[in-house]
């Protein structure tokens, strides 16, 4: 089913992997396909309670590849018809694949995440790094802009500033610092981290989470009765499940809940 991705499925954990290690697991519009593909059918699987998105070799995702999806050449007048509507179904496919999918997606970033890979980093609930990763939004470099959505909303407008027209990478401890990243471990500890998240959160009341996370979505940019407004909607929900009803019985009777899920 899959060409450029792969995708795994181990019990309530599946896990999507960039697979084109010889381009840095950069993206094409086919990688993107795959992508949006692969968190679907993670979306409509009702076994399916965590998402791990990584990539295969030494980096996470080293942006669009330049090749497949930037012209050769300035566009003749007139730009053509399709020309925005291909750029909104860019990477931000991908991005919008991940923020809607309403089970907690974590990033195993395993190397280099630029461009349109920190994008997606950023898209993710979790994101876990290994000590050597780097992050950047090198679009200016490229003539291109772009990364204006996430990366101020998670380390202020005046750092997001800084990267975006400077492009230059920092390391993963700089990253942290900033809020961008969850934990940075060492290498040989990635798997392990990732793993015992990915094991909690799919023991976790995933309806709750899903509820959670749209109302996280519908809340950015809104002022604060809105805002609000969209968490009582996220309650009101979160009310009608089977998970809260074992909530408050393992509350009342001083253990720990056992979510189904549902």
């Amino acid at each position: 089913m899959y060409k450029w991705v792969t995708y795994e499925k181990s019990g309530p954990i599946a896990t999507i992997t960039l697979n084109r290690p010889e381009r840095l697991n950069a993206l094409n519009f086919n990688v993107i396909e795959e992508l949006v593909r692969a968190f679907g059918e993670s979306a409509h699987d009702p076994e399916v309670r965590v998402v791990i998105l990584t990539g295969t070799g030494r980096a996470f995702c080293a942006g669009d590849d330049l090749k497949g999806m930037i012209p050769d050449e300035p566009p003749v007048a007139p730009i053509p018809e399709d020309g925005y509507k291909q750029r909104t179904e860019g990477y931000p496919r991908a991005i919008m694949a991940i923020r809607d999918l309403e089970k907690p997606v974590i990033a195993r970033i395993n190397g280099p995440a630029h461009g349109a890979g920190c994008e997606m980093c950023l898209a993710c609930d979790f994101r876990i790094a290994v000590e050597t990763a780097t992050f950047a939004e090198p679009y200016v470099l490229r003539g291109i802009s772009s990364g204006v959505v996430l990366l101020p909303r998670y380390i202020g407008l005046g750092r997001a500033t800084e990267m975006l027209f400077t492009g230059e990478p920092i390391s993963a401890q700089e990253a942290e610092s900033m809020g961008m990243l969850t934990r940075v471990v060492p290498p040989d500890k990635l798997d392990e981290a990732v793993n015992e998240l990915a094991a909690k959160m799919a023991k976790a009341a995933t309806k709750a989470l899903g509820y959670t996370k749209r109302a996280i979505n519908q809340s950015l940019g809104v002022g604060l009765y809105e805002g609000y407004q969209y968490q009582a909607y996220a309650t009101f929900m979160s009310n009608l499940t089977e998970d809260i009803v074992e909530g408050k019985k393992a509350f009342a009777e001083k253990r720990q809940p056992d979510f189904k899920g549902k």
